[in-house]
């Protein structure tokens, strides 16, 4: 006899098979048979291309139009707003970086988010000293963060927090927070619900990243 394991519907929907296991599988302690309830995804690109390096490079540090919260010389209203209030920035909108969109909204495809566009953009341009609270982007579906020309052992980086809480009850093979170094030319994509935050730098160059929300 085979066992089953089912996504529950309600009852008036057919329940959808998930992955279906020989009953030897689970009575044989030589074997093991994993399965995944409830994973969360985060997705990291990387490229190559010298035509984005040039487009970021050519974005001014100082215009309070496009700057984060955590950036020296961002809004009054940005700093002491919510994420509302950051539907001002609009980094995409204001600058021609086709190389960089283009990828971005590439990068989204491959992971089945075709139809998502960016609603939120902004530069972050943080020193030694500056970090992100732990925290959540609403009114979004997709988050991303780029990291431009940083140093992955000293720019410190982006964390994820756990979002399973009873999970940090136990020591079940779980972790509280997963942390990614901030590493030049790469793009993290992830769920705009899940809680994260950054770590501060170890030197006073200044971090740069472009962040931004689609939905």
């Amino acid at each position: 006899m085979d066992r089953e394991f089912y996504d529950e519907r309600t009852q008036n929907r057919p329940r959808t098979k998930i992955s279906q296991f020989a009953r030897s599988d689970f009575l044989n302690p030589t074997s093991k048979v994993r399965v995944e309830l409830f994973p969360v995804n985060i997705y990291v690109f990387n490229h190559n291309n010298p035509k984005i390096d040039v487009e970021v490079e050519s974005l001014p540090l100082d215009d309070s139009d496009i700057l984060s919260h955590i950036s020296e010389g961002a809004k009054q209203g940005v700093v002491e707003g919510s994420h509302k209030g950051m539907d001002s920035l609009q980094l995409f909108k204001k600058y021609d970086l086709p190389e960089m969109e283009e990828w971005i909204y590439t990068c989204c495809d491959t992971i089945g988010e075709s139809a998502v566009l960016m609603h939120q953009s902004w530069l972050n341009a943080s020193t030694g000293d500056s970090f992100q609270i732990a925290h959540t982007h609403a009114y979004s579906k997709l988050s991303g963060v780029y990291y431009h020309n940083t140093i992955p052992d000293q720019h410190g980086g982006i964390v994820f927090n756990n979002p399973n809480p009873y999970s940090k009850m136990c020591m079940w093979g779980t972790e509280e927070a997963r942390h990614f170094p901030a590493t030049p030319r790469t793009l993290v994509l992830f769920p705009s619900w899940l809680e994260h935050k950054t770590v501060k730098s170890r030197i006073n160059t200044p971090r740069i990243s472009i962040a931004f929300n689609a939905r």
